[in-house]
């Protein structure tokens, strides 16, 4: 049986993608897979999944620790395929010894350091720079590198790799979900909550429709990544009067976050047209699909596609929030109307957009690998490994924090 371990440094243990679809993918297919990811726990079984947690970070200048303990634990494993999800664990490659490697590439990362908030507006398009060179040069040393979209592509053809894209398509249930004797009433939107994803213009749409249905409710399910962006979202909040109205649910666990969603009238989209989502399809808007709840999304090239050809919900301007108060309030006031736009969705993810097509391709990139030699492994001891991380801390911590928080719809 091949061993298979996933690495990730800076998502939750039971991420999406990472936990929920690739990791039980594999398990259900026979692969002996162990994930280690940072974690309060030291070990679990989960799905047929072993979970190795080791001590999360207390600040970016202590990731070097969580770095060394990855190395160190992945290497008593003896695996014959590393299945790393960071762009920053390319630097570890060295470290990891004689196992394939593939690399997870989750979203444009180059593109992406554009908007970081922790990042002072001077350095960001250095670090771009910076990433979209060394990317694609470490990820040669991998056996091959996985994708979620396409337009991907063109960033790691010259590596010479295999490409496998695998999209971040939803876990689809096989009939269409029971809904709750709904009011009417409330709107979600179910994950990470950033600028860039359109919080703000979401909060300030919220004024219209609770203008026009003052009983409304919009639920914010999923975390804010930036401290200070949580901080003056709840200011926004507070000076618009809606603190009666909107609810900041927070981080929750997957099928957590899908009962939510399922007990919302509306969901909604709105990522805005920055550079790192110009060729993304959010993965929340295929969730929405999946659940049978109609969708407000803002238009882009690749969204305004998809809701078209499936007639899945209500197209706006991105960044216009009387327009996405309309189209909610609409849909709140035509519920029959919703619910057709809704069963459309998930029909659409039956035939098109779920896991279950996206499985196969992952399946078939590891049955393309032969075991590692187990015997050939380069003795590099786990401690010798640790200790050569601690001195690359410099150079990784140029890319510390790319790629973070991506897979959480």
């Amino acid at each position: 049986m091949m061993k298979v371990c996933h690495l990730t440094s800076l998502h939750s243990p039971f991420d999406v993608r990472i936990f929920y679809k690739e990791c039980r993918s594999l398990a259900r297919a026979g692969y002996d897979v162990t994930l280690i990811a940072p974690a309060s726990f030291r070990e679990e079984s989960v799905e047929g999944v072993r979970v190795l947690g080791v001590p999360p970070a207390t600040g970016r200048r202590e990731r070097w620790r969580v770095w060394r303990n990855l190395v160190q634990t992945v290497r008593r494993l003896e695996a014959d395929v590393i299945h790393f999800h960071d762009p920053e664990l390319l630097l570890l490659t060295p470290f990891l010894g004689r196992a394939h490697l593939i690399y997870d590439c989750h979203e444009f990362n180059a593109l992406a350091m554009q908007s970081k908030p922790w990042l002072p507006r001077w350095g960001r398009r250095p670090a771009g720079w910076l990433v979209a060179r060394l990317e694609p040069a470490l990820a040669r040393r991998c056996s091959a590198v996985v994708l979620v979209n396409e337009a991907q592509e063109a960033i790691f053809r010259r590596t010479g790799r295999p490409l496998a894209v695998v999209r971040n398509f939803p876990l689809v249930p096989p009939s269409l979900p029971l809904r709750r004797d709904g009011d009417g009433r409330t709107v979600v939107h179910v994950g990470a909550h950033a600028r860039t994803r359109g919080c703000s213009v979401m909060v300030a749409a919220f004024a219209e429709v609770v203008r026009r249905i003052p009983a409304a409710r919009l639920w914010l399910v999923g975390p804010f990544n930036h401290p200070p962006y949580r901080a003056e979202t709840e200011q926004l909040i507070g000076s618009l009067g809606l603190r009666a109205h909107v609810r900041m649910v927070g981080e929750v666990s997957y099928p957590v976050a899908m009962q939510w969603m399922r007990r919302a009238d509306v969901g909604l989209v709105a990522i805005q047209p920055t550079p790192q989502y110009r060729h993304c399809l959010p993965t929340k808007l295929l969730e929405y699909m999946a659940a049978g709840v109609p969708v407000v999304a803002g238009e882009t090239a690749d969204i305004g596609e998809v809701v078209r050809a499936w007639e899945c919900g209500i197209l706006v301007p991105p960044d216009d929030p009387p327009a996405y108060g309309q189209a909610i309030v609409y849909l709140l006031t035509h519920p029959h109307h919703a619910r057709q736009l809704g069963r459309h969705g998930w029909m659409a993810t039956q035939t098109t957009f779920n896991w279950q097509l996206e499985e196969k391709r992952l399946l078939a990139l590891y049955s393309s690998l032969q075991p590692a030699d187990v015997g050939s492994r380069q003795k590099l001891s786990a401690v010798e490994a640790g200790d050569k991380i601690h001195s690359t801390q410099e150079v990784i911590d140029v890319s510390a924090g790319v790629g973070s928080g991506s897979t959480h719809r």
